[in-house]
């Protein structure tokens, strides 16, 4: 097994053949953005990838003088425990990986379903003290007020979003955090977990995670939300700011037939990788306009929908 050079910016990523692609677009973009790649070093946590695929994320990480080791997934610890809506055990790699870097004084986790236009080397500049983690709690969202009172947690209690993730090695490993998250989640009903490592991260680090403004994460349903009428948040946390796109759920700028934001964009990123005739998205422009186009359509279908019942509501309130 490779070790990590010294004085880097070492960042993990956890993918398998199918979110392989996506990887690539994550370090492009990361690599694209930051002002100095050369310091970075990227450890591949990769399940049953092709040689074909290794050389290609080796030939991002090349292309702009970082280093790159892809360490094999030991996924198969987790086998117990619920698959996410993705169908994967990839996101529980969180938890194991930065246990193994624990010479480092900082590491960034990143899933792979994210675009990096912001330079990352204030994260690894930042002291984080006392605190085992840094992450940007969640905004507005529907499962946080649920996810609080389940937990005995206060209405202004940060919830936080573990798909960019500073950690202090040192300190993960000292608490054990993975097989105490492996123990907790398993002590839970699967009716009762929303995220369930993130879920365990946010339960067993309470207090111990310093929370990062929301540029650093920014989640892409946001937009979407803010078109609802549900919410600001996009306009007021991104305007005039470099942000971190983070495509949650199942909208993710790489399907077909869907509009999310920074999606022209994610596109010339991939374009610039050895993955750009993958198939992950049409190389042609006029395809790729009609099909964000009829994204488009499909979202503000959905926008108006939920404008009317909000409308009617309102009518039926005054009555």
């Amino acid at each position: 097994m490779e070790t990590e050079p010294p004085a880097t910016r070492s960042v993990i990523l956890a993918t398998d053949e199918n979110y392989a692609a996506p990887c690539g677009v994550t370090m492009e973009s990361l690599l694209q953005n930051t002002s100095a790649p050369s310091a970075v070093h990227f450890a591949i946590f990769g399940r049953d990838l092709h040689e074909n695929t290794k050389a290609k994320l080796q030939e991002v990480a090349h292309g702009h003088g970082a280093s790159i080791e892809i360490r094999s997934a030991e996924a198969e610890r987790f086998e117990g425990l619920p698959v996410i809506e993705v169908g994967s055990l990839d996101t529980f790699t969180r938890l194991y990986a930065p246990a193994e870097f624990a010479s480092s004084e900082c590491v960034l986790y990143i899933d792979c379903d994210v675009l990096v236009e912001r330079d990352i080397g204030e994260l690894f500049s930042m002291q984080l003290s006392e605190a085992v983690a840094a992450a940007v709690p969640h905004g507005p969202t529907p499962f946080v007020p649920a996810f609080r009172e389940q937990h005995g947690f206060s209405a202004n209690h940060p919830v936080f979003n573990a798909g960019v993730l500073v950690v202090n090695p040192r300190k993960w490993a000292e608490q054990d955090v993975p097989s105490r998250a492996v123990e907790w989640i398993e002590a839970q009903d699967d009716d009762d977990l929303f995220f369930p490592d993130q879920d365990a991260i946010n339960i067993l680090l309470e207090g111990q995670i310093t929370p990062l403004a929301p540029q650093w994460n920014m989640e892409a349903r946001y937009y979407r939300e803010e078109w609802m009428g549900l919410s600001d948040w996009w306009t007021q946390k991104t305007k005039g700011e470099n942000v971190i796109v983070h495509y949650t759920g199942p909208r993710k700028p790489w399907k077909r037939w869907v509009h999310v934001p920074r999606q022209w964009q994610y596109r010339a990123y991939l374009e610039a990788t050895p993955f750009a005739e993958s198939g992950l998205m049409t190389r042609f422009d006029a395809a790729f306009m009609v099909e964000r186009a009829a994204g488009w359509l499909s979202m503000m279908t959905r926008v108006a929908r939920v404008r009317a019942g909000q409308f009617s509501k309102t009518l039926r309130g005054t009555t």
